[in-house]
């Protein structure tokens, strides 16, 4: 769920977690997901320092 793009709130409500402690033992991350928010996070970077997006 997770890597589909759920927030926590949507995941503790779908699995009936009452804290959110109790929902992040749960999210696990993925080397794909990983890598997308690594991108993500290089991308931005590029942005502030004036560099191209590739």
């Amino acid at each position: 769920m997770v890597a589909a793009g759920t927030s926590t709130r949507e995941l503790m409500t779908r699995m009936g977690h009452g804290t959110a402690r109790a929902a992040l033992i749960y999210q696990h991350v993925t080397a794909d997901r990983d890598r997308a928010i690594a991108d993500r996070l290089g991308v931005m970077i590029r942005q502030r320092q004036g560099g191209a997006e590739p």
